[in-house]
């Protein structure tokens, strides 16, 4: 499952990115992240979906991956319980990495597991990823 955000932003790059390189701060703008607790050098994220009636959460532990491209931030799935989970990829991109503005944000959240509910959740995934954008556009004019 692969759930991709490509938006144009009038904001620097560098406040962009400051805001999707703090995942403590995501359920303040994407909805798909109900919670982030921390935990050591990550975070137990709790992400999810609903659609009528139902919800689906999954708490994974997410650690934020090394990355020397300029503008990029990732985090990945690193379970402290020993087990062999199927893999949880957030990356962000924002291009131009530095300047005044605009940029565009390219954000992808990666799931290789094998979840039945996958292929359910994946639209819903994606149609709240595209709806994060605007509150992610209010949260940088309100912070600016």
């Amino acid at each position: 499952m692969d759930v991709k955000l490509k938006a144009r932003f009038d904001f620097p790059p560098s406040a962009v990115l400051a805001q999707v390189a703090d995942l403590p701060g995501y359920p303040e703008w994407h909805g798909m992240v109900h919670g982030v607790e921390a935990d050591g050098d990550g975070w137990l994220v709790d992400l999810g979906g609903q659609m009528g009636p139902f919800k689906h959460t999954k708490r994974v532990r997410l650690v934020r991956a090394e990355d020397a491209e300029p503008g990029h931030v990732r985090f990945v799935r690193a379970e402290r319980d020993g087990k062999d989970h199927g893999g949880w990829e957030l990356a962000a991109t924002v291009d131009p990495s530095s300047g005044d503005g605009p940029c565009t944000l390219q954000f992808k959240l990666s799931y290789d597991g094998a979840s039945p509910l996958a292929s359910l959740l994946e639209p819903l995934l994606q149609a709240e990823t595209h709806r994060s954008a605007d509150r992610l556009r209010l949260r940088l004019a309100g912070s600016s």
